[in-house]
């Protein structure tokens, strides 16, 4: 059951949002945070928008009264609270799913222990958060010996403006192109 009724959601239909700065406030809501609308070709309207992201929070297990969701609403379309920059153009889409809501995320952590620890920070860095990691002696001191590289050249060609060669771990050389 959708917590936002179509007589409540219809009541703010011949309302405005108090987009402020001369309209600037709707002009970067527009260009930033409003989908497209994949059937009918056009951009999400503000109350599409919070709508999406009331719904998209009850998917991913927030516990909304009526009331509460209501409200929450109410206080979004006047512009007197706001939910993240990310759940503005997340929530309710299926990227939430695909990450189990890992992307709404700004900021990350972890000990650098094993190996597995940089795949998570990569994956977060990859995600658009920024990734805090401690690197202490005792956590570290298992982690392998990373062979000491002798020698990386770099060629100019014409398909890419620098070809950087270095040996891998059986001594051949691998190439990254820039």
């Amino acid at each position: 059951m959708a917590l936002l009724t179509e007589k409540f959601i219809n009541s703010y239909n011949s309302k405005t949002p108090p987009w402020g700065f001369s309209g600037l406030g709707e002009i970067v809501y527009l260009r930033t945070y409003s989908r497209k609308n994949n059937e009918t070709n056009k951009s999400e309207t503000w109350i599409e928008t919070i709508k999406r992201i009331i719904d998209g929070a009850v998917e991913i297990g927030v516990d909304f009264t009526q009331q509460e969701a209501e409200s929450l609403f109410d206080h979004m379309f006047n512009l007197r609270c706001s939910v993240s920059g990310r759940s503005l153009w997340q929530l309710g889409t299926p990227l939430v799913k695909s990450f189990s809501g890992t992307s709404l995320n700004n900021c990350f952590f972890t000990n650098i222990e094993k190996i597995e620890d940089f795949e998570l920070l990569f994956d977060y860095l990859m995600l658009g958060g920024g990734v805090g990691f401690s690197v202490e002696r005792s956590k570290i001191h298992d982690l392998p010996k990373i062979k000491n590289v002798k020698f990386i050249t770099a060629e100019r060609t014409p398909d890419a403006d620098l070809l950087f060669l270095t040996p891998d771990r059986a001594g051949e050389n691998c190439c990254i192109k820039y």
